[in-house]
């Protein structure tokens, strides 16, 4: 799985973005979005092809580094609570 980050999120969590050598089906493809709700900073992450989106919110610096387990599993809660197998 591949998950695209914005600047904002490159600068706040001090994230340096790595090179994609191989071609990634769109499916697989996400892309993320900061936002800030009742001073809790969240994310948007939104799949390419489909348009599916999950949100992550609450997140500190130290769960950034383990971004893809904590959003697998938020994106398992949302497909089971939206009834998608």
């Amino acid at each position: 799985m591949y998950i695209g980050i914005t600047k904002a999120i490159q600068d706040k969590y001090k994230i340096k973005p790595q090179s994609v050598v191989d071609e990634i089906p769109d499916i697989l493809c996400w892309h993320a979005q900061k936002f800030i709700f009742h001073r809790k900073t969240g994310l948007l992450i939104m799949n390419n092809k489909t348009r599916y989106c999950v949100v992550v919110f609450d997140i500190k610096k130290k769960e950034m580094e383990n971004l893809l387990p904590i959003f697998k599993e938020q994106l398992i809660r949302n497909m089971m609570s939206n009834r998608i197998d």
